[in-house]
């Protein structure tokens, strides 16, 4: 005898259920004592589950049937990738007792509870979304209705009565607004009806000549349902609807059967017979990347994913050709384990979606005030979940108040997805340490949009950023310096004692040292290159390097066309040639072209006739010039007499203009310090303060210089236990976006909206402290560093991806702040996370009211000739794409994502993205019409200098002002 889920009838509809043909076939192998034919099991729909994206009972539509053969034997196969985590209980339906009953038992099988008990057949159960509940289909009462249940088997509750079958309930996942879709034959043919939990407000979302079956809720917001349908032949298909039965699309298109779909976060899993034997396979929402899961010469039918969407049961005969068996695996169809063993049938799993009964939980953040320094340059924000442990969403977003999301904050806006048993997820807001001085400030953190969770409190939060800038020093400076040891060192000119840089110097030349021959070093000048703030070296074989000032790494730039002469040298950039100074304890006096080595010989260095040192051999080791910055017009050249311990000025007499080639030098006072030749010499600009490092007795201290009096005040002992050798001091940058660290940190900020991960800070990093001039250099400087951030594959599969779904979907640009939203929502704390966001975009975007408005009553034809005429661009496959509209091979979402990814609009919208980026990105805000037609003219005429464009933002007051004085 067969149990089918409407007998003879239903046969004859050619039903699409694999479950009761194959049941039927076990019935004839009993009754004739041979195994089921392997032929049997390939012609016959059955149902797959897809990975859908439901919080309830995922699907549990097949067919009960009660004969089944003998016991079998196996039960695991050999696990080879992690086995998730069991969560939630597993209902099914089983003959075990005689007739068909609902059972539930633990994730390993074990702990078996039977809930239902009567003469009739209790089939197809699926869980409520908060776990406590089970809706299935009886026949107790005369005919197939739907009926729910408590978990525990008590409060049976009838929700359909009607002459017709009602069959296959699926719960929606949303705890908040609940539904429970089914089957009804009650219109003559099988439809998709929806109806409240108690059921109350039964209403058809389907209504065709066809058979539409088992309806699936996708997880999460349970705004879509996803089934099966042979309305465009004999075979069934997968299709997708709004749960209001609004915008049915077809996602499969094959001559087999796909059935059983079900829809957990990620993948819709189905089942289908199109390799031969029904099998489990996956795919996106869309259709898309259609996957197979299992694989073998058994049948694995009526699949049902977990909430969280990490494990599959199915129903299988692979251990026993006549008996169906409940089985689970990883997602991916991995590590198969069999649960049941029985001579019994057992069918129809559905996994709780969660651990136990719960409840509906509340999220919140978890203060209601931050304060965060500007300096610390990002504020994490925690959000938590209380008395819920099932799958749930909840937004977060900022909102700025005296806090600008522009200058003082990056804005987010983002859906959290919180996992079975999660309960607090930490959400990062970069923080822009600017050089103004603005008070506190604040901006608003709020969370909203909660799906199977509610609102807790406090779900709005005050962030207070702590200024951090009218507390700079003005005599701060940061100093680096070289050691007698090696070493590149760095510290702040307010605290000498403390390092917090002190590395060893690498790169440098065979039997190449800094320190000298024999006890005294032969010295290595440092100092920082006005033009590209980066640190030049000389070496001791008249070698010139480049230094990275994070790893001490030293790379050639040049060699000297002079051999140096002296054991203890004073360099330092003179700007407005740019050369390299370089003078000795032997009295040379060099102007060098670091970039070539070139070599110019000034006149050997001596006192001033007149000069109170007239006659006596000067031994100047520290040379510095004052206003040592790009677009100086005037300079002093300074140095350090050791001999002597005095200040003097080279070319210049009371600071009159002489030329400092002319190796004249003038007394300008005692030091008062009696130091050694290991010196160290610098001016810190555009402060101007001198700083040097004296070193007496083996110790080196830090002192600053007056100018004017040639007199050393001491600050502090400097930190390093070898002597330093010299020392470059740099001021703060008058505006922060000049130094290369904050400069790149923020092209991720406002480009990819996101903080940079290390290896990518540190690979621009070395880009730029390893360009020869990262002002003006094509190739490595920051014109090019900021627009591969634009180019990058990160930001045109997001940012302009996002723009041009604008223009072709609506006409018209993103504004500043819809942007944002949109480029916020593609982000994710995993690649998963953002893969997925990703792919939801164009679904989205298809249900937005200015979408709809503009869409909803064209034809397919209309719809694709509308977005091809915003796009501007011919498609040679525009009549494919209406037909397969037309057919429901594709969905509207999926036609906007072809035409918006298609290389022709790429291509064609490229300059207009690229200048849209450019205000977005740098200055944050919507174009004026003038300026952002001026430069899409200039880049139409000019399409290979997009460098001019890029430095037109860079250098604008606009931009620089965002962050301190232009």
């Amino acid at each position: 005898m067969t149990h089918t889920r409407r007998g003879a009838k239903a046969m004859k509809k050619k039903r699409r259920s694999v479950t009761h043909l194959i049941v039927l076939a076990f019935a004839l192998a009993l009754l004739v004592s041979v195994p089921l034919s392997p032929v049997l099991s390939q012609n016959k729909p059955t149902k797959s589950p897809t990975p859908s994206q439901q919080v309830s009972g995922d699907s549990n539509k097949s067919a009960p049937t009660r004969a089944k053969s003998a016991a079998t034997q196996g039960n695991k196969q050999t696990p080879d990738a992690p086995v998730p985590e069991p969560q939630g209980k597993i209902a099914f339906a089983s003959d075990r007792a005689g007739n068909f009953e609902i059972y539930v038992m633990n994730p390993d099988g074990g702990g078996l509870v039977r809930v239902t008990n009567n003469p009739a057949e209790d089939t197809q159960p699926t869980w409520s979304p908060d776990g406590s509940k089970l809706a299935f289909v009886s026949n107790r009462d005369g005919n197939k209705e739907i009926y729910v249940v408590n978990a525990d088997g008590s409060g049976t509750t009838r929700l359909t009565n009607n002459t017709a079958e009602d069959i296959e309930p699926t719960w929606s996942p949303s705890t908040t607004t609940p539904k429970i879709a089914f089957v009804s034959h009650r219109d003559g043919n099988d439809e998709v009806y929806s109806m409240n939990p108690d059921g109350t407000g039964q209403a058809n979302l389907t209504n065709n000549a066809g058979d539409d079956v088992d309806p699936a809720y996708i997880a999460g917001s349970g705004s879509l349902i996803a089934f099966a349908s042979n309305r465009d032949g004999d075979k069934f298909e997968i299709y997708r609807m709004n749960a209001d039965g609004t915008s049915q699309t077809r996602l499969t298109n094959n001559s087999f059967n796909d059935v059983a779909p079900t829809w957990p976060p990620g993948f819709i899993t189905f089942q289908s017979d199109r390799d031969g034997n029904d099998e489990i396979y996956t795919m996106t929402g869309t259709g898309a990347n259609q996957t197979r899961v299992t694989n073998n010469a058994a049948f694995d039918l009526d699949p049902a994913r977990s909430s969280d969407g990490a494990r599959l049961a199915f129903v299988s005969n692979r251990n026993d050709t006549a008996n169906l068996e409940i089985y689970t695996a990883n997602a991916d169809g991995s590590n198969v384990v069999r649960l049941t063993n029985n001579p019994a049938s057992d069918i129809d799993p559905a996994i709780q979606p969660i651990p136990s009964a719960a409840t509906l939980g509340t999220v919140q953040l978890s203060a209601d005030n931050y304060t965060v320094g500007e300096g610390q340059r990002g504020v994490d924000i925690t959000v938590t979940r209380t008395g819920g442990t099932g799958v749930a969403f909840v937004t977060i977003a900022t909102v700025s108040g005296t806090a600008s999301d522009r200058t003082d904050f990056v804005p987010i806006f983002r859906q959290l997805t919180f996992g079975v048993g999660e309960t607090s997820k930490t959400v990062n807001i970069p923080i822009i340490d600017d050089f103004r001085v603005e008070g506190n400030e604040t901006f608003t953190v709020t969370l909203s949009g909660p799906l199977n969770t509610i609102l807790g409190t406090p779900n709005t939060a005050t962030v207070t950023i702590v200024d951090n800038d009218s507390g700079v020093p003005a005599l701060s400076a940061t100093i680096f310096g070289v050691t007698a040891a090696g070493n590149l060192v760095r510290f702040s000119s307010a605290t000498p004692g403390t390092l917090d840089l002190n590395v060893a110097i690498t790169g440098l030349q065979s039997n190449e040292t800094i320190l000298g021959l024999d006890t005294r070093p032969a010295s290595l000048g440092v100092d920082t290159r006005p033009a590209s703030r980066q640190l030049y070296a000389l070496g001791s074989t008249g070698r010139i390097y480049r230094l990275n000032p994070v790893t001490g790494a030293a790379t050639l730039v040049s060699t000297l066309s002079t051999a140096l002469s002296g054991t203890s040298f004073g360099v330092d950039f003179n700007p407005i040639p740019d050369r390299l100074r370089v003078v000795s304890d032997a009295d040379q006096n060099l102007r060098i072209n670091v970039d070539t080595g070139a070599a110019s010989v000034d006149t050997t260095l001596a006192y001033a006739t007149g000069d109170p040192a007239a006659g006596q051999n000067p031994n100047v080791v520290g040379a510095a010039y004052n206003n040592n910055f790009a677009g100086a017009t005037s300079v002093t050249l300074f140095g350090i007499d050791s001999v002597r311990d005095t200040l003097v000025r080279q070319g210049s007499v009371g600071g009159s203009p002489v030329s400092p080639n002319s190796g004249q030098l003038f007394t300008i006072g005692a030091l008062g310090v009696d130091t050694s030749d290991v010196v160290g010499f610098d001016i810190a600009n555009p402060s101007g303060v001198a700083f040097a490092s004296l070193t007496v007795g083996g110790t080196s201290q830090l002192y600053t210089i007056n100018l004017t009096t040639g007199a050393a005040t001491l600050v502090g002992t400097i930190g390093s236990t070898s002597p330093i050798t010299d020392i470059t001091a740099t001021s703060p940058p008058a505006n922060p976006i000049d130094d290369i660290g904050f400069f790149i940190r923020q092209q991720y900020l406002d480009f990819l909206n996101r903080e940079p991960d290390t290896a990518g800070f540190n690979a621009w990093f070395n880009v730029l402290t390893n360009c020869a001039d990262l002002y003006n250099t094509p190739g490595c400087d920051r014109v090019q560093v900021s627009s591969a951030f634009f180019g990058s594959p990160e930001f045109q599969s997001r940012g302009t991806f996002v723009m041009r779904a604008y223009i072709a979907a609506l006409g018209r640009l993103p504004t500043y702040r819809e942007f944002v939203s949109d480029l916020s929502s593609l982000g994710g704390a995993t690649d998963t996370e953002v893969l997925a966001n990703r792919a939801r975009f164009p679904d989205d975007f298809v249900q937005r009211p200015e979408f709809r408005t503009n869409f909803d009553t064209l034809s397919n034809a209309a719809y694709v000739d509308r977005l091809i005429a915003n796009t501007g661009v011919s498609f040679s496959n525009r009549n494919q794409l209406v037909a397969d509209l037309d057919a429901g091979v594709k969905t509207r979402a999926q036609v906007l994502d072809e035409i918006v990814s298609s290389q022709q609009f790429v291509l064609a919208a490229y300059n207009r993205t690229f200048v849209l980026a450019e205000y977005f990105g740098y200055l944050e805000r919507d174009p004026d019409t003038a300026g952002f037609n001026a430069w899409v003219n200039f880049l139409n005429a000019n399409p290979t200098d997009f460098r001019t464009m890029v430095r037109g933002f860079l250098d604008s007051v606009e931009y620089r002002s965002r962050f301190g004085p232009p």
